[in-house]
């Protein structure tokens, strides 16, 4: 069967329903795979055929094969306000079959709480924060895809701290729990950010002395046009601790068990990459946005604790 709209539109549903299910399965991953990620609000109104809306069984099949073959892009900023039906098209029911997402977000942080005597405190205030927050009620709509194998996310940083995950991680936690095959790329892009400290007043009075002119262009060319670095890759801030990890913390960090805030809470100072190409950007940003990826795991993994403890003690 040929991959296109005029030769699906030329078989009937009967011939269809006369194939075994196997058959009529292989056929809607030739016809209905997309090459490029879907929007989820609206990703499949134009991608299945006519033939596969005329008969309920064939769409419903279609519908499947469609989930599970491609994948989807949901946007918190764009949907932010949208009702879940809104969120997830006019079949929010199919999403149990979605085995691949991208989310773009960007960093959303909350006050945090006042400093406590030990360290699990810490964890329990921010997470009483959270659980009941917009930002996470956003993410644990994740745990409704019980079929979900991998997990793009696409974050711009705007925190002049270090970098907050309280909203989504314990969510990557937990779909990583349910499923020992998930997979999660974690991806961040500074360029917001850098973006309005470039266009800043002070910065384009400095970046328009000669001493940065680049051989590239003219200085003025340079200075009036911010070059995005795009994302770089921090997916290992996403693994859970190491046994090498937990030694050290223990070693270097001792403190950290006996006080709430950890050396992470600091600032965070992204002035020093704008005078960087965009390639020099992604390469080091990584070591701007988490100093100490070994505290941060073991952070993140204590956080995740904190958040099983207390969803065991709020009803569903």
């Amino acid at each position: 069967m040929s991959n296109g709209p005029e030769t699906a539109r030329a078989i009937s549903p009967s011939l269809l329903l006369r194939l075994p299910r196997e058959l009529r399965d292989q056929i809607y991953k030739q016809v209905l795979t997309v090459e490029q990620p879907l929007p989820i609000r609206d990703a499949y109104a134009h991608q299945i055929f006519s033939i596969f809306w005329k008969q309920p069984t064939l769409l419903a099949e279609a519908l499947e094969i469609f989930y599970k073959v491609n994948t989807f892009v949901l946007d918190l900023e764009v949907d932010e306000q949208a009702s879940p039906s809104e969120t997830w098209g006019p079949y929010p029911h199919v999403k149990q079959h979605i085995r691949s997402l991208v989310v773009h977000c960007k960093e959303r942080t909350h006050t945090s709480p006042e400093r406590a005597p030990i360290i699990g405190v810490y964890h329990t205030e921010i997470e009483k924060q959270y659980r009941t927050s917009h930002d996470r009620r956003r993410w644990e709509q994740l745990l409704e895809i019980p079929a979900l194998q991998k997990l793009n996310i696409n974050m711009q940083k705007t925190s002049t701290h270090m970098l907050s995950a309280d909203d989504f991680g314990p969510i990557v936690y937990e779909l990583r729990a349910r499923n020992p095959a998930f997979q999660v790329d974690f991806l961040i892009s500074l360029d917001d950010m850098l973006k309005d400290l470039w266009n800043a007043p002070w910065w384009q009075q400095f970046n328009h002395a000669p001493i940065l002119t680049r051989v590239t262009g003219p200085a003025d060319d340079v200075a009036d046009s911010y070059q995005p670095m795009g994302y770089t890759d921090v997916s290992y801030l996403m693994e859970p601790p190491s046994e090498a990890d937990l030694q050290h913390v223990a070693e270097y960090f001792p403190e950290e068990g006996a006080v709430s805030r950890p050396r992470l809470v600091q600032q965070f100072a992204p002035m020093g990459l704008l005078d960087e190409e965009p390639h020099h950007r992604r390469q080091l940003a990584g070591s701007y946005i988490v100093r100490e990826p070994e505290l941060f795991r073991c952070l993140m993994n204590d956080r995740y604790e904190t958040y099983k403890k207390i969803r065991q003690q709020r009803p569903e």
